[in-house]
């Protein structure tokens, strides 16, 4: 908010005098070795004495400068299809745009996120590579701090996270178990119904062991589904279309038994009964936001 902007420095000047106002002088100000100095000191007076009313002028053009690019931004979201909330971009819509659509798109799509645009030359780029590379290419670029991803022809952006080890936690009956750092946390509950628990687990079997949760190393199975048989978590996630940065996931396990998966599901022998008292356990990610990715993160 810069509701002086369009008040002349003579006007403020003038207003704080004839109030008795006081004020602190920035000694940068006098500094004409800095751009908006050698601007404000040398180059605007001499404007001013052939176009008095420069600063109007200008004035309106940067307030029709600032809808124009609400306009590009509005429509770039709708070519793409894009919400407010919107995680990822869609490849093929970019396909079908023309190229200066398209790249208005991907300027929207990082205004979503909180991100600078890139200069023209950097977005033709990022276009051509998240565009044109092979549907295996593992396109991976870097920009404002962040990384653009392609996967299964959708653009995602990650955040930089914590690279803190992430350990085997114990669940001791608590409501919510912290996972630490930015892995978030279980929460688990015995409310008939809960509708919005991601799996339901039998109680019975849980009392059996000590129940934990460790990360997902490699080479782990689990049978979703008692008609099918034990199937690979990594070829279930991949079903699932988890994209690979995301299926380094926290498992929960009774004894050494792998009981859930988040996003794949609960092992079959530990699905409850339809009258079987049963756990509603549920796993929150933490995500960070533009402003928070070098401080502390918040829940997503």
């Amino acid at each position: 908010m810069r509701p002086l902007l369009a008040i002349s420095r003579e006007e403020i000047l003038r207003y704080a005098r004839r109030h008795r106002l006081s004020w602190v002088e920035d000694e940068s100000n006098e500094e004409t070795a800095l751009r908006r100095n050698f601007l404000r000191h040398r180059v605007f007076p001499e404007i001013e004495k052939k176009f008095p009313a420069y600063r109007e002028a200008m004035a309106r053009s940067a307030a029709h400068c600032g809808d124009a690019a609400q306009i590009l931004e509005e429509t770039g979201l709708a070519d793409a299809g894009l919400q407010r909330d919107a995680s990822h971009l869609d490849c093929g819509i970019l396909r079908k745009l023309s190229p200066a659509r398209a790249a208005n798109a991907l300027r929207a799509f990082c205004s979503l996120h909180g991100l600078l645009a890139p200069d023209t030359a950097r977005l033709g780029e990022m276009l051509r590579q998240l565009l044109g590379s092979k549907a295996d290419a593992g396109v991976r670029i870097l920009h404002d701090g962040v990384e653009f991803r392609r996967y299964r022809d959708a653009v995602w952006i990650l955040h930089p996270q914590t690279g803190t080890p992430r350990k085997t936690v114990v669940w001791h009956g608590e409501a919510a178990l912290e996972l630490g750092d930015d892995a978030g946390s279980f929460t688990f509950g015995k409310r008939k119904g809960k509708r919005d628990a991601e799996a339901r687990i039998s109680a019975g079997k849980l009392a059996a062991n000590e129940v934990s949760v460790r990360w997902r190393q490699g080479g782990e199975k689990i049978q979703p589904d008692a008609a099918r048989p034990r199937r690979s978590l990594k070829h279930l996630l991949q079903e699932a279309a988890v994209p690979p940065w995301e299926r380094t996931l926290p498992l929960l396990y009774c004894g050494n038994k792998l009981v859930w998966a988040p996003g794949v599901g609960v092992d079959c022998a530990y699905q409850p009964s339809a009258r079987e008292l049963a756990w509603f356990v549920s796993w929150r990610r933490l995500h960070y936001t533009r402003d928070e990715k070098f401080g502390a993160p918040r829940n997503g």
